[in-house]
């Protein structure tokens, strides 16, 4: 399943929306734009700064994904250390990308 689409941000305290409402289902509840101030992705997070870490990722992920593309799996630059290169595999392994 493909992650939810549209910006991710932080809504009511303790929650992250998106505001795009594809694939999220009718009358469950996460569509309550009022109260949550978006597409509901996550609730009940205690610590803002997690929610805004989480509000994140998917830019994050974006990130991860178009370095790992521009140095095309090899690369002979110093500055790139080894165990950085396999964090950021490791990172968007993680995502299930």
């Amino acid at each position: 399943m493909a992650i939810s689409k549209g910006t991710w941000k932080t809504g009511r305290p303790g929650t992250v929306v998106t505001n795009d409402g594809e694939g999220f289902p009718e009358n469950s509840g996460h569509g309550d734009l009022e109260y949550y101030g978006g597409y509901l992705i996550a609730e009940s997070i205690i610590k803002p700064d997690d929610a805004k870490l989480m509000a994140a990722a998917p830019l994050l992920l974006e990130v991860c994904k178009k370095f790992d593309e521009l140095i095309d799996g090899e690369y002979d630059d110093p500055v790139i250390q080894p165990k950085l290169l396999r964090k950021l595999k490791k990172a968007i392994k993680a995502a299930g990308q």
